[in-house]
């Protein structure tokens, strides 16, 4: 079936045509920018987290001026009309919104430079009796383990709704330990957390990054090392703990099959929902591509229950995009649902240059499909897919560069895709123009309109002849 492409709203909607249910086009009905009026500096969807009806945008870098670096984080809610509206916004702490997790009317969140070395914060929303949220803030957790000095909450941090997981990192004389603590939520605790247990290095103690990303659900935590975990030369590597009878105990360990790479990493980041485990394999996006490497990929396992050990995980499937690159920040962040796997690639020149996209994929028995490329048609340096999440029926994504302030953005379901005979990548209007041009001059294959697989200037005098006509 023919791909499509539509603009909906300002959102560029890719996929196969299909049929309801299993709508794949989404639209944003707003951006959610968060920043005040004043600002040097800021950050808005460096991290992002859903709810229900409730987006939380992390801003961690907002300063209104170089003597008040401050994190905020805001909550906008969906109103019954459809749209949405900020509800709360959470500040006091330094780089609040480092990363963020909201299940069940609790917000947790990482501010690491926070008074004490503390780094975790816990807001619970306790609305009275007309309904009107009302976000209190019951606290911060202190990591168990701080007999040294230097002790705080790194960036891996994951709340399913009953268990947390945050990493701690202790400094030594020569190096760093970390270890990750896993918590229960406990209504009837000050926190709403008690501790339960906690996962060390199982490649050894100092000089690593065991635990820079997490991912928990149920009685399974996902642990990535992406930068080293041991040995000369490091060798990145990517843990699985499964939690049996109460005791996490590892289930499985991942590393490069074709051994240590120049700037190869895994573990960027993480996802698992059930019986599906993922992770992403790239590169750093800073650096230009690296010859003879192959472009980021995130790597599909499902579950295999095994009788009397921990169960174990087999490669399903590895997703990369057709023209991807080492660079386009392909599985730079990761969500998931049951069957669904939402990928952001915050660097890939889609709509413009370096203006990032989504890709979302279906499960259909054991095989993987790309449905949609979630986009914005006004989004050059935009940089959606820094993070993201997902529900059933929303998506929500960070996009750090969005008017050089950051925002963030929710897809909505569409009722509908366009009809299997829609004009390809043909968007009206001067913005229609100024995008196609704008993507053909960049080498975005989003200007790829007769869809050969190739830029070529057969491509711009078709678009025109469409553009002209109105894209009908």
């Amino acid at each position: 079936m023919r791909t499509v492409i539509a603009s909906l709203a300002g959102v560029v909607c890719t996929g196969a045509a299909i049929a309801q249910p299993d709508c794949t086009a989404y639209i944003p009905p707003v951006a959610l920018v968060a920043g005040g009026p004043l600002y040097i500096q800021d950050s808005a969807g460096w991290s992002i987290a859903i709810d229900g009806e409730r987006v939380a945008v992390g801003d961690p870098y907002y300063a209104s001026s170089a003597l008040s670096p401050q994190g905020w984080v805001y909550i906008y809610r969906r109103t019954s009309g459809g749209t949405w509206a900020r509800e709360a916004s959470l500040s006091g702490d330094t780089q609040a919104g480092l990363n963020l997790r909201m299940r069940n009317s609790l917000l947790v969140g990482r501010a690491p430079y926070m008074a004490g070395g503390q780094g975790l914060f816990v807001y619970e929303n306790q609305p009275p009796a007309h309904g009107t949220a009302n976000w209190v803030r019951l606290g911060a957790l202190t990591p168990r383990y701080t007999a040294n000095r230097g002790q705080n909450y790194q960036s891996g941090m994951d709340f399913d709704g009953t268990t947390l997981a945050v990493t701690n990192t202790v400094s030594w004389v020569h190096g760093f330990v970390s270890r990750v603590e896993l918590y229960t939520r406990d209504a009837g605790a000050p926190l709403r957390f008690v501790p339960a247990g906690s996962v060390l290095n199982p490649a050894g103690p100092v000089g690593d990054t065991f635990g820079s990303r997490v991912a928990v659900d149920g009685d399974i935590l996902v642990v990535g090392s992406p930068s080293a975990s041991g040995g000369n030369p490091p060798r990145p590597r990517v843990e699985v703990f499964q939690n049996i009878d109460g005791v996490w105990t590892l289930a499985q360990s991942w590393e490069d099959p074709a051994g240590y790479r120049d700037g190869v990493t895994f573990g960027i980041d993480l996802a698992v929902k059930g019986d599906t485990l993922a992770y992403s394999v790239g590169h750093d996006p800073n650096t230009p591509d690296i010859a003879g490497q192959p472009p980021a990929e995130v790597r599909v396992y499902r579950r295999v229950a095994m009788a009397g050990q921990p169960d174990q995980w087999t490669l399903e499937q590895t997703l990369m995009l057709a023209d991807g690159t080492t660079t386009d920040g392909f599985g730079g962040a990761l969500a998931m649902k049951p069957d669904w796997l939402l990928v952001g690639a915050p660097n890939q020149s889609y709509t413009g240059l370096m203006s990032g996209a989504l890709h979302l994929y279906s499960r259909s028995g054991t095989a993987w499909t790309h449905r949609a490329t979630l986009a914005r048609s006004d989004a050059a340096g935009a940089r959606i897919g820094w993070s993201v999440a997902m529900t059933p029926d929303l998506i929500a994504a960070g996009a750090l560069g969005f008017q050089g302030r950051g925002a963030g953005f929710v897809f909505d379901e569409c009722a509908q895709l366009p009809p299997g005979d829609a004009t390809p990548a043909c968007l009206p209007g001067i913005l229609g123009l100024y995008t196609f041009v704008n993507a053909w001059m960049s080498g975005s294959m989003f200007a790829d309109f007769n869809r050969n697989g190739v830029l070529e200037v057969v491509d711009i005098f078709a678009y025109l002849e469409a553009w002209l006509a109105g894209c009908p």
